[in-house]
C-alpha cells in the first residue's frame, strides 16, 4: 500500500465560476501521464468542495488534450508578415475590430 502525501501549504487564492474564491487545504504534486506521453510531476490544488477536479492549461498542453493554434498569428517578428502594412492587416481582418 503506497503511503499519502503530505500536503504543503499555499497562500494561492483559487478562484472559480461566479467569482467564488477559496483558499486550498494546500498542494500536492502527482506523477501523472497518458498511455502515449511520459509522465510528469504536476502540482495539485487540494479543496474541500464537492465540484469535479480540473486540470490547468499547461497540464493539458503536457499531454496534448488541447493545443493553441498559432494558424492566423501575425506578430511583428512573423515571416507572414513581408510587406504587409499596419494598415493592410487592419483591412484583412476588420471583422476582428467589432468586439
Amino acid at each position: 500500500m503506497k503511503q499519502a502525501k503530505a500536503l504543503q501549504e499555499t497562500a494561492t487564492m483559487l478562484v472559480g465560476f461566479g467569482n467564488l474564491s477559496f483558499q486550498p487545504l494546500g498542494t500536492v504534486k502527482l506523477r501523472c501521464g497518458k498511455e502515449s506521453n511520459e509522465s510528469q510531476m504536476l502540482q495539485f490544488y487540494v479543496t474541500d468542495t464537492a465540484d469535479t477536479a480540473i486540470l490547468g492549461a499547461a497540464a493539458c498542453e503536457t499531454f496534448n488534450l488541447v493545443q493553441h493554434g498559432n494558424k492566423n498569428r501575425i506578430d511583428s517578428k512573423s515571416p507572414k508578415l513581408g510587406n504587409l502594412t499596419k494598415e493592410d492587416i487592419i483591412s484583412e481582418y476588420q471583422f476582428l475590430k467589432k468586439s
